[in-house]
């Protein structure tokens, strides 16, 4: 029995010994270094008062002294250097006001002096340099005016004068050069009309000339070269007709001659050197049949015969080498049983031995190294008690720690 917070063996997958027992659930996860950073709607943590977020020593497992004295809820962590970054339904940490969002000392548990303070959602944030790019659902942050965008100095927390305005909220978030694009809800930004999907100047915050016009939300943004993938709930962007699914030219915004035919919601972009892997709701791709996953080579566009053939929509994927992990609502791939979570190879898309066995749906991944964090409305992964987030293995498909 392992109550929301777990450390796995990453040989057997059997929990170790450690068992810090928060009393309520885990949101978040970021490893910094040696320390591994802990969030979400607990109070108590390791036999020890920790409102809603604790460190610990990633070796030992050993609960750190470090406390921001958090008063809300945190959804999001981000760690860079000396800083860890938390966003959620917080309005306090270390005694002092700070809303939605903070930074603290990641040696002290000190809350700098760092105070964007948004007043709603913080929904996604990248990091160049020492700007902080954000986007949410929010409409102040940083001292400023912002509507569901900013840029924040990672240094002074101060909102620079880079100010998007976008009128609805900012899901996805993708820097390539002196652009970032962007993708969600909004149909101005930047000062022009934009339609859910646009490029912003990295320095102005002006909307650039691209525009690929989308009909509703953009999910999903991958950049590589001269070419933005987007995904999401729409069927015409780039000026052509493209159900949830395109290809936009980073010089103009139009969609390319690739249509990859999808029938139904994108929810999860990867790309694989040339192999770009596409989940989500839709049963075809590319003219063929394709339950919830597909790959395409992105060199000639075509359709790859690599067909998982998930029984249930696909929510996140992370390709690794010569496999490729698999989130979301499947119960079986390849015919064979997997519960919502699997492995298959990256060239024949056969099933491999790997199976954690989730209990129910996985909505999200990330990997570091040989671990892969897995995010969802599970209550085990095998036969341990795993509240909504575990650490695998992705040798062994084992608990870790």
């Amino acid at each position: 029995a392992r109550s929301n917070l777990a450390a796995l063996s990453t040989t057997t997958g059997l929990a170790t010994t450690w068992d810090p027992g928060p009393n309520s659930f885990v949101r978040a996860l970021t490893v910094n270094g040696s320390t591994l950073y802990v969030g979400g709607g607990f109070t108590t943590i390791a036999g020890e008062t920790r409102p809603y977020s604790a460190a610990f020593d990633v070796s030992s497992g050993t609960l750190g002294a470090w406390n921001p004295g958090l008063d809300g809820t945190v959804k999001t962590l981000a760690a860079a250097g000396s800083t860890v970054y938390a966003g959620g339904a917080i309005s306090l940490a270390s005694g002092r006001t700070r809303n939605n969002l903070a930074a603290i000392d990641s040696v002290s548990g000190t809350v700098t002096s760092w105070n964007p303070s948004p007043n709603n959602d913080v929904l996604a944030m990248t990091l160049s340099g020492n700007t902080l790019y954000v986007g949410g659902r929010f409409t102040s942050i940083g001292g400023q005016t912002r509507n569901s965008i900013a840029a924040l100095d990672a240094i002074t927390g101060k909102a620079t004068s880079w100010n998007p305005d976008a009128n609805g909220a900012v899901m996805a978030l993708a820097k390539s050069g002196s652009s970032i694009y962007v993708g969600g809800g909004f149909t101005s930004i930047g000062g022009l009309s934009r339609n859910y999907i646009a490029a912003l100047n990295d320095t102005t915050g002006a909307a650039t000339a691209w525009n690929p016009n989308a009909d509703y939300e953009v999910y999903t943004i991958v950049v590589s070269g001269s070419t933005v993938y987007a995904g999401g709930y729409f069927n015409t962007v780039g000026g052509q007709a493209r159900d949830y699914m395109a290809a936009l030219n980073v010089s103009d915004g139009s969609a390319t001659s690739w249509n990859p035919g999808i029938d139904w919601i994108v929810q999860a972009l990867a790309l694989d050197g040339t192999t770009l892997y596409i989940g989500g709701m839709f049963y075809v791709a590319g003219g063929q049949g394709r339950d919830y996953l597909a790959a395409f080579d992105v060199t000639t566009g075509n359709l790859s015969a690599w067909d998982p053939s998930p029984d249930g929509a696909v929510r996140s994927i992370v390709p690794d080498g010569s496999s490729v992990f698999i989130g979301g609502e499947f119960t079986t791939l390849g015919g064979v049983p997997r519960n919502y979570l699997g492995a298959v190879d990256a060239t024949t898309g056969a099933v491999t031995s790997w199976n954690p066995d989730a209990s129910w749906q996985v909505y999200t991944l990330s990997k570091q190294g040989t671990s892969l964090y897995v995010g969802g409305d599970f209550v085990h992964v095998g036969a341990k008690i795993r509240h909504g987030i575990s650490a695998i293995s992705t040798t062994t498909g084992l608990d870790l720690w």
